[in-house]
């Protein structure tokens, strides 16, 4: 499999790095997405809970799929899905986003990085983020009936 991402020419596999991108690419969507809202409310800070919620549900959904096909004797599995453990990892992903985006104000940079993309890029990239946010919902809720 080749695919050509903006010179990047990707091969098999995708690395860290790529994986990287995507993550803040998807972020700075998200601040993008609070900006237009209501600039004077902290995107930032916005754009960070969404991105820990958003990586919540995708962990979740992640869990389902192994426990409808492998049993975990040794994990109490009411008490992973209904319980804490859902609320620590969302908290955890909350505090780590925040270190990454806003401790260092990373999300400035990324503004300034993907503000120069052309609008056609920015376009696909808007309907991409868009299905991987609506997909991550549907999953989660469909997951939860056949559950």
């Amino acid at each position: 499999m080749i695919v050509d991402c903006q010179h990047h020419h990707i091969e098999g596999n995708i690395s860290y790095h790529d994986m990287k991108r995507i993550y803040y690419y998807i972020f700075y969507k998200y601040y993008l997405l609070f900006i237009v809202i209501n600039k004077e409310s902290i995107p930032h800070l916005k754009a960070v809970i969404l991105l820990s919620w958003m990586i919540s549900l995708n962990l979740l959904s992640i869990w389902y799929i192994f426990s409808l096909l492998f049993t975990f004797p040794f994990i109490d599995e009411e008490l992973f899905i209904s319980k804490i453990v859902p609320v620590i990892i969302f908290f955890l992903l909350v505090i780590l986003n925040y270190r990454i985006f806003i401790g260092g104000e990373k999300f400035k940079i990324l503004e300034e990085e993907y503000v120069e993309k052309s609008e056609f890029n920015r376009y696909i990239g808007s309907i991409l983020v868009t299905i991987y946010t609506i997909a991550s919902f549907i999953m989660i809720i469909w997951l939860t009936f056949i559950r």
